[in-house]
């Protein structure tokens, strides 16, 4: 599982720089990415939360969301 944090990738929308990460990681064999501080409260919206999942499913990646409060 490769991880990659939101906070870092401050853009609003959906970046070549997250894409890349993700294919870093996939290029390295992980079979899942780890997004940390993907809560609402690190300004993560829920559309950029679904543009990443779906990318990330579309590589046949699973995929971990962490945020502070799970309703996010």
């Amino acid at each position: 599982m490769g991880a990659v944090r939101w906070v870092v990738l401050r853009g609003m929308g959906v970046s070549e720089e997250m894409k890349h990460a993700v294919h870093g990681w996939k290029s390295m064999g992980a079979k899942g990415i780890f997004w940390d501080d993907a809560g609402f409260d690190y300004r993560v919206t829920r559309e950029r939360q679904s543009q990443m999942l779906d990318f990330c499913h579309e590589l046949n990646l699973a995929c971990i969301m962490n945020a502070w409060n799970p309703d996010d």
